[in-house]
């Protein structure tokens, strides 16, 4: 569903690189749609339709319908991609009308549904479900994942906008770091650089906005370093082997990342989109800062 902040999503991408992005795109779409295979038509023409919209194109609209096509023809429509793209048509009770007929469908989603359609009560039910189950899980996790799930608490209760309950469970995700962070260990390069960012973006939530900065600085820096020619390609093991990917490429960057789709292209590499949202956290801080 499209949430980005069109001011810094546009400083992320030159229109040299979009229109770059847009042909790489495009090949990919005429390739699987040559050998018939609409589910990966779906999701690279999906992405054509975000590109076309941070070019102001106006076919980004009929691209958005032409995905939906492509997505009804596969053997199982790809009823998520269909609801997304329904709500960028601004279709939503259409939108709310399939995705109950998905039962993998992302609950946060569900509940952004039903507020744009008007159901704000269900959509707050949906949230304090999805709060209460990760408030049983804290009592589970070790050493840092606590901080993780508190933040994890602490957006959705944002969501809800109760500012108090937001406030109260972002400063025991900053109390939890600091009991844990001396004894927070990182297997690869690349966990400190994640790591570095959600400390800056849960500073940033407390409106710690110095020290947000230190830690993002740190992650760019980190992020150079785990991707350099010196350290093993992390788009490979990382993805398979370390169970931090479960709290962040599953979780932290995409769910809660407001601006994602655009930061997720699928002809982009882990390593670009690492970078790509590093930039867009501290350009946003930076904003705020400034109106400070």
């Amino acid at each position: 569903m499209i949430m980005y902040n069109n001011l810094n999503s546009r400083k992320l991408y030159t229109e040299k690189e979009l229109i770059n992005l847009y042909e790489k795109t495009e090949m990919h779409v005429k390739k699987n749609l040559n050998e018939k295979d609409y589910r990966m038509t779906s999701f690279y023409s999906l992405d054509i339709a975000y590109i076309l919209e941070m070019l102001h194109e106006e076919r980004s609209i009929n691209q958005f319908i032409l995905t939906i096509h492509y997505a009804q023809k596969v053997a199982t429509p790809l009823y998520n991609i269909i609801t997304e793209c329904l709500c960028n048509l601004g279709k939503f009770q259409e939108a709310f009308t399939l995705s109950l007929k998905d039962p993998y469908y992302n609950p946060l989603k569900q509940a952004y549904i039903y507020e744009k359609i008007g159901r704000k009560e269900k959509a707050h039910h949906i949230y304090i479900g999805i709060i209460d189950k990760k408030k049983k899980k804290v009592q589970s996790e070790i050493k840092f994942y606590k901080v993780h799930l508190f933040q994890e608490i602490s957006d959705i209760w944002e969501k809800i906008r109760n500012e108090k309950e937001s406030v109260k469970f972002n400063k025991y995700a900053l109390e939890e770091w600091n009991k844990s962070k001396d004894s927070t260990e990182c297997t690869h390069p690349i966990e400190d650089a994640w790591l570095s960012e959600e400390i800056g973006y849960i500073f940033e939530k407390f409106h710690l906005f110095e020290k947000a900065l230190d830690y993002y600085s740190t992650a760019k820096e980190r992020y150079i370093k785990a991707w350099s020619k010196d350290h093993i390609d992390y788009s490979e093991s990382v993805q398979v082997n370390s169970q931090w990917d479960m709290h962040y490429r599953e979780y932290f960057f995409t769910q809660l990342f407001p601006d994602y789709n655009v930061m997720g292209f699928l002809v982009q590499s882990y390593k670009d989109r690492d970078f790509k949202r590093i930039k867009y956290r501290i350009l946003t801080l930076e904003e705020k800062m400034k109106s400070q």
